[in-house]
């Protein structure tokens, strides 16, 4: 009985923690996508930049805590699109096994622009006379 508990146990011990490290990875995958679409949000805001964006992501990193090790954020915009991606390893629970997290969130650049108003067929052109 003591050869199969001295074999069993420590494959339990590792099961126990691959979930435990998998789960860690999971976290960090979200730490990694919630840090990626606010700093692509904030540089994509009409009037922001990649340097907002890059300052934004990088704040919102420092809160999550330190499940994403090893990160790095790149924010990109143009005339059009902002886009950011993160990049980081997985705080290791398990030794030996290293993990990577990617993570990436783009949109349009917001712009405001100035529309003439609808004039539909039939319809009055003065509004002060209501016809």
């Amino acid at each position: 009985m003591s050869a199969e508990l001295a074999i069993a146990t420590p494959l339990l011990l590792v099961m126990i923690l691959a979930v435990v490290q998998f789960a860690v990875a999971e976290h960090a995958r979200h730490i990694a996508q919630a840090v990626a679409v606010r700093a692509a949000d904030t540089a994509r805001r009409q009037g922001g930049s990649a340097p907002a964006g890059q300052a934004a992501g990088q704040d919102l990193l420092r809160q999550l805590g330190p499940t994403l090790t090893d990160a790095t954020l790149q924010v990109h915009r143009d005339p059009d699109q902002a886009s950011a991606v993160v990049t980081g390893r997985v705080e290791t629970v398990l030794p030996g096994l290293s993990l990577h997290v990617t993570a990436t969130s783009s949109g349009p650049v917001e712009r405001l622009r100035a529309t003439a108003p609808r004039v539909s067929a039939g319809a009055p052109t003065d509004p002060a006379r209501g016809r």
